[in-house]
Order: C-alpha cells, then sequence, then structure tokens
C-alpha cells in the first residue's frame, strides 16, 4: 500500500510545555492589558450588550466529540 499520510513533514519538534512557556515568557503589563481587554469584550458579547459576534474556533481536526466538549 503506498503511504498517504506526513508525505511532506520534514521534522517534528515538539512543543513546550505551558509551564516553560509561562518561565521563559513572562507576561508583562502590555501583554497583560491585552488579555484583560479581550475578556471585558467577550463578557461584553457574551451578555449581549456588544453586537459583535464571538467565534471561538479550533482544534482544527476533532477525533473524539469529548475533546470537542472540554
Amino acid at each position: 500500500m503506498q503511504r498517504t499520510q506526513d508525505l511532506r513533514v520534514l521534522r517534528i519538534v515538539p512543543l513546550p510545555s505551558p509551564e516553560m512557556l509561562r518561565k521563559d515568557v513572562p507576561c508583562d503589563e502590555v501583554g497583560n492589558a491585552v488579555v484583560v481587554g479581550a475578556r471585558h469584550d467577550i463578557e461584553g458579547i457574551l451578555a449581549g450588550h456588544d453586537k459583535r459576534m464571538l467565534a471561538v474556533v479550533g482544534p482544527c481536526s476533532i477525533h473524539r466529540e469529548g475533546d470537542a466538549i472540554d
């Protein structure tokens, strides 16, 4: 059978864990302001005060329904 998966994968580089990212890339005041502002905007959308549409997307491929709900 001819191979059909990973035909163009040159290498695999593991992603760092969230803990490693928190240590290596700490959140500064600008990043904190972005997070706080985004959360405020989302609260407004969910409460109906902000008429924009909120789209929560990802992961790109779901194989188990439980994973999508998580």
